[in-house]
């Protein structure tokens, strides 16, 4: 503290600049539950680290307990007040290292006028979805600036690396795991530009393995989470993160892709004229950490290539420039800023003016004030939110009074509900919304959780799926244990109430044969049977490892659409058909119809496939 207190006595126009920026560039925070996708996993995860549910056992998602602090909605008030001030302490912290870096590269007038745009960008990977990238991001751009102006380290400096480790890694565990990967590489090429020994570089690894243990444990207990669970959570993790590049859609607008990779070499120009004085050994170390940082970010940016993904990697190109930049290098500086700028405007579509609207940025900070010191004003949003949502989600009273006192898991994602009506008791399937299960593993895990003595007692269940994806092919165990215990009670415009079975209504599998090729018929079922499909597909080798696999799209009928097909769940039962007896369809209207113009196929795959089918007996 008395090392910050000293840097913003000596920096005080500095420290006042930031301050204008972050407050005229900061968003505006939204505190009111809404209904759909992203919304109900964000109030899924406030409710669920509220409840304490033991992440990776009762709960598995992309992010852990502390995803939470991805929202300031106020469905956990405490939590959503925690995560406004966390984005406005990041946004401080991005504004401070700009200011203090353009001021002494370009004087007080031209690096006031650059500020604005640079914080603005750099700012929008927390503000858009994913606040946590921002570590990793400013971890990048840190360490880049003390490779080229080093500074003495001290135990406190390794120590609260891995205390900001530790802290990435309970938010979204694979994030973290990047920034502990940077980490180590940072003392790596301290190693090779000559800065430590490595006697001094393994010393610091040990110390830094140490603080994210430690930390990572104070944390998780600290949150309520029980330390039995802990390896449960990593595991599940590690699932998630090794199936999310074959389940993303890639659907961003084509040029972006080219101007991230000028913006890129427009980062290795200024690099290049940063270090020109500097040996080879600095050069070649301290371009080893930048492209892999950048690697990093773009996997994590453009793996699924939406505007607020995109906007990431722009926020890197401009953060790193910003933080290299010297008055020599100024003009190379505007190649990746100017280029961040723009990709970042196209990436975040609409809200891109923002930053032109000091106004609203200041009613922001403003109401995060309020919302933190007045219990009156919190109570609002949380009333509006349980006053409106229910003319949205028009749950049936009917419904309602059948899941009083009952366990209730809502498919396929809307766990807003147990929030919105307070009386039900929301117990998920682990995986709590099915297009996250995108890997046998994970679904697996769904699947024997809704069939256990212990699973819930009802399924709240309306249509949906994501990304061009087959609605009754998402989470396909699942979705075939569903059908198999539970049947449908009550039925609504909207949704469909499914109880618990007394017994299975499916019986033994018999197989129908094997086809391969991109097109197969499906085999004819009895009258009173399932025909499911199991698919294995090739792998896609050192593409599939360093970046994503190549989707996979599928076509259900000769005049269907062509849809996409989750890879990392191909080998799990696929439901192609069922029985004219089930006059309800279960899951929803339509999740479990027979093909649009021929029950009984082709199915047409984009690439070459193998599939086994099954025909299952089904008592309606």
């Amino acid at each position: 503290m008395s090392r910050v207190a000293g840097f913003l006595r000596a920096h005080a126009v500095t420290a006042a600049l930031a301050i204008v920026v972050t407050v005229w560039t900061f968003p505006v925070l939204n505190y009111d539950v809404g209904d759909g996708l992203d919304s109900s996993w964000l109030v899924g995860l406030q409710m669920a680290t509220s409840r304490h549910l033991a992440f990776g056992r009762a709960i598995v998602f992309t992010y852990g307990p502390l995803g939470a602090l991805n929202s300031t909605v106020m469905a956990v008030p405490k939590l959503g007040l925690a995560a406004g001030w966390f984005r406005l302490l990041l946004h401080v912290v991005v504004a401070v290292l700009v200011v203090h870096r353009l001021r002494s590269a370009f004087g007080l007038a031209l690096g006031a006028v650059w500020t604005v745009p640079v914080v603005w960008v750099a700012a929008t990977a927390l503000f858009l979805g994913d606040g946590i990238v921002t570590l990793l991001i400013l971890g990048i751009a840190v360490a880049t600036s003390e490779l080229l102006d080093p500074h003495e380290w001290s135990w406190s400096v390794v120590v609260g690396a891995g205390a900001v480790v530790a802290f990435a890694l309970l938010w979204k565990f694979d994030v973290g795991i990047e920034l502990l990967v940077l980490s180590l590489l940072f003392g790596a090429v301290s190693v090779i530009i000559g800065r430590w020994t490595w006697l001094t570089a393994a010393t610091n690894a040990v110390a830094l393995l140490a603080s994210v243990l430690g930390f990572a444990v104070f944390f998780w207990i600290l949150l309520g989470q029980p330390i039995g669970a802990l390896p449960d959570w990593v595991r599940s993790s590690v699932e998630l993160a090794r199936g999310y590049g074959a389940m993303a859609l890639d659907n961003g607008p084509a040029w972006t892709g080219p101007a991230g990779w000028v913006g890129f070499v427009g980062v290795a120009l200024l690099l290049g004229r940063r270090l020109s004085t500097s040996s080879r050994r600095v050069q070649v170390g301290t371009a080893l950490f930048v492209a892999v940082g950048f690697y990093l970010v773009a996997r994590q940016s453009w793996t699924r290539q939406d505007g607020s993904h995109v906007a990431r990697f722009a926020a890197l190109l401009v953060l790193v420039s910003a933080l290299i930049v010297v008055k020599q290098t100024r003009e190379t500086f505007l190649l990746p800023a100017g280029i961040g700028v723009i990709i970042a405007l196209a990436g975040v579509g609409g809200t891109s003016p923002a930053f032109l609207h000091p106004a609203r940025s200041v009613r922001s900070v403003g109401s995060l004030f309020r919302v933190t010191v007045s219990a009156a004003e919190r109570r609002k949003h949380v009333d509006w939110g349980r006053t409106i949502q229910p003319k949205v989600m028009q749950v049936p009273q009917s419904m309602l009074d059948r899941l009083a006192g009952h366990t209730v898991h809502v498919d396929p994602w809307d766990g807003a509900v147990a929030w919105v009506y307070p009386k039900i008791r929301w117990q998920p399937l682990p995986v709590f919304q099915s297009y996250v299960a995108y890997t046998s593993a994970l679904d697996e895990r769904n699947a024997k959780a809704a069939i256990s003595s212990s699973g819930p007692q009802f399924v709240l269940s309306e249509v949906g799926s994501v990304d061009y994806r087959v609605a009754r092919f998402e989470s396909p165990e699942t979705a075939l244990a569903l059908l198999c215990h539970y049947q449908v009670v009550e039925t609504s415009t909207r949704w469909q109430l499914l109880a618990r079975r007394a017994t299975s209504a499916c019986g033994a599998a018999r197989p129908l044969g094997r086809a391969s090729g991109t097109s197969m018929v499906v085999p004819p079922a009895r009258p009173a049977e399932l025909i499911v499909a199991r698919v294995q597909l090739p792998g896609d080798g050192l593409r599939e490892l360093l970046w994503r696999p190549r989707p996979v799209t599928l076509q259900l009928s000769p005049d269907g659409p062509r849809q996409r097909f989750v890879v990392g769940t191909a080998k799990g039962r696929h439901v192609l058909s069922v029985p004219a007896c089930l006059r309800d369809d279960p899951l929803g209207a339509g999740r479990f119809a027979s093909f649009d113009t021929n029950p009984y196929g082709p199915l047409v795959f984009s690439r070459g496939a193998s599939v086994e089918f099954e025909a299952i007996p089904y008592q309606c």
